[in-house]
């Protein structure tokens, strides 16, 4: 099953995680973010594959939400909500600001493949967009 904790990322990603979530709270303050998806099993990501939301496998192409031999994930989804914490905002310009606060943090968003600091959505629209997505490079 599927977790929400950050300690099941590795500890480098978590403070990684925490500094991005604490400068997004700073440019939007009416704003709330949170972990919606951090360790995935092998069957969560294989359904994930299935139902075109990942172009990993997850059996020859491994997720970095599937645990590394450490047992932990490498990869991260930041829900970004309103203020009162009740409503799931999933307009993809909620999560534009991550392309730019994931590459200051060292990390890559599902938003910037490329890793440009551009969102893919103009230049690469028939990518995969995946704005919730953070990961280790």
């Amino acid at each position: 099953m599927s977790t929400r904790s950050l300690s099941d990322a590795t500890p480098a990603l978590a403070a990684k995680i925490e500094a991005v979530k604490a400068q997004y709270l700073a440019m939007f303050p009416n704003r709330n973010i949170r972990e919606i998806e951090v360790l995935r099993t092998d069957a969560e990501q294989a359904a994930d594959f299935a139902a075109g939301r990942s172009k990993l496998d997850g059996v020859t192409k491994k997720s970095k939400h599937q645990p590394g031999p450490d047992g932990k994930s490498r990869a991260v989804d930041l829900g970004v909500f309103n203020k009162a914490n009740t409503h799931y905002l999933t307009n993809v310009l909620y999560y534009e600001p991550l392309v730019g606060l994931a590459a200051k943090n060292g990390l890559r968003s599902g938003l910037d493949w490329d890793r440009d600091g551009i969102s893919d959505i103009a230049e690469h629209p028939r990518w995969l967009h995946d704005g919730p997505h953070l990961e280790e490079i």
